[in-house]
C-alpha cells in the first residue's frame, strides 16, 4: 500500500515538472509581483545576454576619454579658483 502511494506521488511530481517545462508562458502566483519563467525562456534569455569583449585599442580610447574629462574638470576648477582670487584682490585694492 505504501509503495503504491509512493509511486503515485512520484508520478505526480514528474508530471508537474514536465508540464511546467513544456509550457512556454509566464505565470504570476506569488503575492509579490514575481514573474516565473519557464526553463526554455530562461535559457533563451541567457543566450541573448552577451557581454561585449573590447579590444585593447577600444579600451585605451575609453580610458583616454575619461582622462580628458578629468583634465577638463581640473582646468575648470583652477579657473574658478583663479577668478575668485582675482575678485578678492580687486576688492582689496578698491577698499
Amino acid at each position: 500500500m505504501s509503495s503504491a502511494c509512493l509511486l503515485s506521488l512520484q508520478s505526480d511530481r514528474t508530471r508537474t515538472r514536465s508540464l511546467s517545462a513544456a509550457t512556454n508562458w509566464r505565470h504570476t502566483r506569488a503575492p509579490s509581483n514575481l514573474i516565473y519563467l519557464s526553463l526554455s525562456e530562461f535559457k533563451n534569455k541567457k543566450k541573448t545576454r552577451k557581454s561585449k569583449n573590447f579590444t585593447k585599442q577600444e579600451k585605451e580610447k575609453q580610458y583616454q576619454k575619461i582622462e580628458n574629462l578629468f583634465k577638463k574638470d581640473k582646468r575648470d576648477i583652477r579657473k574658478r579658483k583663479q577668478s575668485k582670487n582675482d575678485e578678492l584682490l580687486k576688492e582689496l585694492k578698491n577698499s
